[in-house]
């Protein structure tokens, strides 16, 4: 499935199936929004920033296979980070773009 949440392979989506999955994925990011917005959601968001993005994810003297184990183990965490901090962007653009 794509982000749009339709099967890939499967008929074009029409219009109304397009913007019943936008909204619902505006719903989701203006959830994680909210959540990170908190005074405690923001300190755990730096964490998960301390401890992912901001740490090495390879290390040149590792055992290669140990190496390699790791750093897709770790893009894998950086991943999730960085697709938070987007959803949260693109609710704060959403909504940006409703005041106006």
């Amino acid at each position: 499935m794509n982000q749009l949440e339709w099967e890939i392979g499967q008929p074009e989506p029409d219009k109304s199936q397009i913007e019943e999955a936008e909204l619902k994925q505006y719903e989701i990011n203006h959830l994680f929004l909210n959540t990170f917005s908190t005074p405690s959601g923001k300190k755990v968001l730096e964490w998960l920033e301390q401890h992912t993005l901001n740490t090495p994810t390879w290390w040149p003297d590792a055992d290669y296979d140990k190496a390699v184990a790791n750093g897709f183990f770790r893009e894998g965490q950086n991943c999730l980070v960085r697709q938070i901090k987007y959803k949260i962007e693109q609710a704060k653009q959403y909504t940006q773009k409703r005041k106006k």
